[in-house]
């Protein structure tokens, strides 16, 4: 079992943060103990460390959660396939796949800033080369 504080340590986001993904909906919340404060156990981490993988993709909150949904919907009815989970899973490949569309835009937009910045500096060193 672990504190929020420590949740906060290995998975890198802020208390705030996760209280605030909690109550938008985008983290389940936590089970608590007698004292009423926050629980989390492995599973919770490991979905708390896949919204932080959701996140560095860049995918928007409504994104996220809108995915998460959709995985706890595939969660819900693995066994046996029913068309709830299929779809589910549908969602969650269309969600992903807009956004590695993204990416790769962006990937060629840095490439080519890099590109230019390379041979703005090759231009400079000429420029001292010849001087």
């Amino acid at each position: 079992m672990y504190t929020i504080g420590q949740v906060s340590k290995l998975t890198g986001f802020t208390i705030d943060t996760l209280r605030y993904y909690e109550k938008i909906g985008l983290l389940p919340a936590p089970s608590r103990n007698e004292k009423g404060i926050r629980v989390y156990f492995q599973k919770d981490i490991e979905t708390i460390t896949l919204i932080k993988c959701l996140r560095k993709t860049g995918l928007s909150i409504e994104e996220m959660t809108e995915f998460m949904q959709a995985r706890g919907l595939a969660l819900a009815h693995k066994t046996p396939i029913s068309e709830e989970y299929l779809s589910s899973v549908r969602k969650k490949i269309g969600i992903l796949s807009k956004h590695v569309i993204e990416l790769e835009n962006k990937r060629r937009e840095i490439e080519q800033v890099i590109s230019l910045t390379k041979n703005k500096i090759n231009s400079y060193q000429d420029m001292l080369n010849q001087s």
